[in-house]
């Protein structure tokens, strides 16, 4: 209940200034992020990942700072400690020995930076935060904990590449990386996203773009037959074969001509009317990558990690092509805004799917129903869920 009332108040806020005459107004954007805040940071036993982190919160940190698991952090590649994370757990750890209260410390930084780079490069912030809610929010605040805080550094980064001309904006892109690796190895691979930028976004791109996913993963289950032969040993051939047949960094199963044909109508259309708008950039380059990546995550599910990096490009971008295309409605036109309709059907296909996928999925369950710190009530369903999704490894991402 707590949800659908939040979707209602973005909803209402949304039509109210985005969608209407009235002006941007600072107050209602700052009570709707305290929501947020407060839903994150007061949360209980939500999220599979976030019941594993309080377990090591709890468990892990000693009143002695460990350097040597601190630089074992920095430069084992996986360690699932790394350095940030580390020092800001030890730190709360000791001072207030409470993990709702690094929750709340954790949900007012990460979320602050989503709102505030939506409202610094979006002229829809409200619809922006209803992709963002739909799309991450459950994603950012109870599972992926370490790589969201990851991502918070990456969008300072992003902001200051985009904000800057010249070699100061990749001086302070890469500056700003630092601390997003530290957060999550995985944020090395930003170090290539202002390339990605650079790219000449069109039709014939992001249609090789696919023809090349489609052939690199039939090319990779050629490698996959090449494990069964006698040229690598029979440790190394189990090792990469575990890897990838394995649901988070394997190979799946693709998509028909059908999922293709959605994939296409109702992703990568809106990016592609956006740059019929000259709203080219950055943030439409992410977007259209976003999508290539998540057809590609068919393939190859560890591209999801990547993806990650640009959903908020992606509410961004999805949330400005939307409003163009509604407030380009034109009923005695239809025959020339046949398109702009088709772009609102987007819309609301996208949100309907999203969020019809999420509640009906099995993760639902460690989201719902809702419960806070306040009162500490514990769910039966989600805590049997969790304990057949336990591994000896807590920390997957």
């Amino acid at each position: 209940m707590v949800y659908l009332l939040v979707v209602l108040l973005i909803v209402f806020l949304a039509y109210k200034f985005d969608l209407g005459k009235r002006r941007f107004s600072n107050k209602p954007y700052a009570v709707l992020y305290l929501v947020l805040v407060l839903l994150s940071g007061l949360s209980y036993r939500l999220g599979f990942d976030s019941i594993g982190y309080e377990y090591s919160f709890n468990n892990t940190y000693s009143d002695s700072f460990d350097a040597d698991e601190l630089i074992e952090g920095f430069v084992g590649f996986g360690s699932q400690r790394e350095p940030l994370w580390f020092i800001l757990n030890w730190a709360f750890y000791n001072v207030f020995g409470e993990f709702w209260v690094f929750k709340i410390f954790y949900a007012l930084f990460v979320n602050g930076v989503v709102f505030w780079f939506i409202k610094k490069h979006c002229s829809t912030p409200y619809l922006a935060i209803l992709l963002y809610f739909i799309f991450a929010f459950f994603e950012y605040n109870f599972e992926t904990l370490r790589q969201a805080l990851g991502i918070s550094f990456f969008l300072i980064a992003l902001d200051g590449y985009m904000s800057t001309e010249g070699i100061k904006k990749y001086l302070k892109y890469y500056l700003w990386i630092i601390p997003a690796f530290f957060c999550h190895h995985f944020a090395i691979l930003t170090i290539l996203f202002p390339l990605f930028s650079r790219i000449k976004l069109n039709a014939t791109f992001i249609f090789w773009s696919f023809i090349v996913v489609i052939f690199l993963a039939n090319l990779a289950n050629i490698f996959l037959h090449i494990t069964g032969l006698d040229i690598i040993s029979d440790a190394m051939a189990e090792n990469i074969e575990d890897k990838m047949n394995s649901d988070t960094y394997g190979l799946g199963q693709g998509l028909n001509i059908i999922g293709i044909i959605v994939k296409l109508t109702f992703g990568v259309l809106p990016g592609l009317f956006l740059l019929k708008q000259h709203k080219s950039g950055a943030l439409v380059a992410f977007s259209v990558l976003y999508y290539i990546l998540m057809f590609s995550n068919n393939y190859f599910h560890f591209l999801f990690r990547i993806a990650e990096f640009f959903i908020i490009p992606v509410c961004i971008s999805l949330s400005e092509s939307y409003l163009i295309g509604i407030r380009s409605i034109d009923a005695k036109k239809i025959g020339k805004t046949a398109n702009k309709y088709l772009v609102f059907i987007c819309f609301v296909f996208i949100l309907f799917s999203k969020t019809i996928s999420l509640i009906t999925s099995e993760q639902w369950v460690a989201y719902y129903p809702y419960s806070s710190v306040i009162t500490k009530e514990v769910d039966r369903d989600r805590e049997k869920a969790f304990s057949e999704h336990r591994t000896n490894d807590y920390f997957l991402y």
